[in-house]
């Protein structure tokens, strides 16, 4: 991670992020890289074993095929859904239940773990896109992605807290998460620029109060481990999403897009330090019209931060290598070629890797329904962690397939790499 607020070559000053490395642009990892790593080619890999092989003795039943399994209709134990409108009501209400114990969970383990008491002081490196560069529109590398230009490192402190509005209703309804962040002066900078101005909020990558309900998929909030996501989004003009809490069967519907913009990141934090990335997605001002308009990286934002001092250079889970060793440690399903040629992938100082898509289509037609995922892999000590946020395509891209973490010893890492090739650990 540079040290030196100021970069001897070209430079642009564009507002908030002031000084721009034009010269040379980033390079991006090849394409291909993440897809297998060092891992061996398929043609190398033994195939899996049958379930009759590895286990000679034993007597395995498809229950796929269903002979001599006899299932009965089950009526006598578990009254079926749609049988009658109370059995139904009682079921819903059982879900309901467990849906609020989750939400209880989230909602308090995720500020007790990554806000509570802590105060977040980071420094941020802000990659802008040529896509929304006026005068770098087309500037595209040699896979067609955009180019990326890095500014000077910012810094910021970020802090989050727990307000409770009304202490009498149940399961923590009168309380929300309010989250705050600003850029602050760097005391060794002689000179000071106007275009990042001390106090100055970032744009929200959060909803503006989360509430206890808003751990729910369709938000695209979620936290596992030490990781967790979150997202905010725009709707498309003229929409507007109602405010309060609404019923589970129609969290869908509300936090449906089309969107104008949409804003996730995901972080991981190992005891004082954590690592997060913002991806801010925009609509070209000249697809505004269309009813499935494309959503395009702006910029990704690289947070690096130490709970309650500011990184240095000591802090080797910053300042180490550009990149995760060997590639990314398990590298998801990205879909056709077609979709796959839509991601990009950045090598970050610290032993760190991310992979996001940069187009990201909201027709929901498109690549025959599927999804997207945005993964950050760092090693920050005697762990490493990859954690990749599965979200929906089409209307739901604000949503969450699954938020799936990836947890394993530094020093075992690539002996233990996966073998199968990109997959999902959970499947809809």
């Amino acid at each position: 991670m540079p040290t030196s607020r100021r970069n001897a070559a070209a430079a642009l000053l564009l507002s908030p992020a002031g000084t721009w490395a034009l010269a040379p642009f980033i390079r991006l990892a090849p394409r291909r890289a993440f897809r297998l790593g060092s891992s061996p080619s398929p043609a190398d890999r033994p195939g899996p074993l049958e379930h009759g092989e590895a286990y000679p003795d034993l007597e395995f039943v498809n229950y796929e095929e269903g002979e001599g399994v006899e299932w009965g209709d089950g009526d006598d134990l578990f009254p079926r859904m749609g049988s009658d409108a109370d059995t139904d009501r009682e079921v819903e209400e059982m879900r309901e239940t467990q849906r609020v114990q989750n939400d209880v969970f989230q909602f308090n383990t995720y500020h007790q773990k990554f806000l509570e008491g802590r105060e977040w002081r980071g420094e941020w490196t802000v990659y802008r896109t040529s896509t929304f560069m006026e005068g770098f529109e087309d500037v595209v590398d040699e896979n067609g992605a955009p180019r990326l230009m890095r500014s000077d490192p910012l810094r910021a402190i970020s802090t989050g807290t727990k307000i409770v509005t009304d202490a009498s209703l149940p399961d923590y309804g009168g309380a929300h998460i309010r989250h705050s962040e600003c850029y602050v002066p760097d005391p060794s900078d002689d000179e000071t620029d106007s275009d990042t101005a001390p106090g100055e909020e970032p744009a929200p990558f959060w909803p503006a109060e989360l509430d206890v309900y808003g751990f729910r998929g369709p938000q695209g909030n979620m936290f596992v481990g030490p990781a967790y996501t979150l997202c905010d989004a725009d709707l498309v003009t003229g929409r507007t999403a109602p405010e309060g809490r609404v019923p589970h069967a129609m969290l869908g519907e509300v936090h449906a897009g089309p969107f104008s913009a949409l804003r996730p990141e995901v972080g991981i934090a190992d005891g004082d330090v954590r690592m997060r990335v913002k991806l801010d997605y925009r609509v070209m001002p000249d697809e505004g019209a269309r009813p499935h308009p494309q959503l395009r990286l702006a910029s990704l934002t690289v947070c690096r931060e130490a709970d309650g001092r500011w990184p240095g250079a000591e802090d080797r889970c910053f300042t180490g290598e550009a990149g995760a060793r060997g590639g990314l440690h398990d590298p998801p399903p990205l879909g056709g070629a077609e979709q796959e040629a839509q991601y990009m992938m950045l090598e970050l100082e610290g032993f760190a890797t991310c992979l996001f898509p940069h187009t990201i289509d909201q027709d929901p037609e498109a690549h025959d329904g599927r999804g997207w995922v945005a993964t950050l892999d760092w090693a920050p000590g005697d762990m490493r962690y990859q954690a990749d946020r599965k979200f929906v395509g089409g209307a739901g891209l604000k949503g969450l397939r699954s938020l799936e973490l990836t947890e394993i010893q530094s020093k075992n890492a690539e002996q233990y790499k996966p073998q199968k090739g990109p997959q999902d650990m959970f499947r809809v």
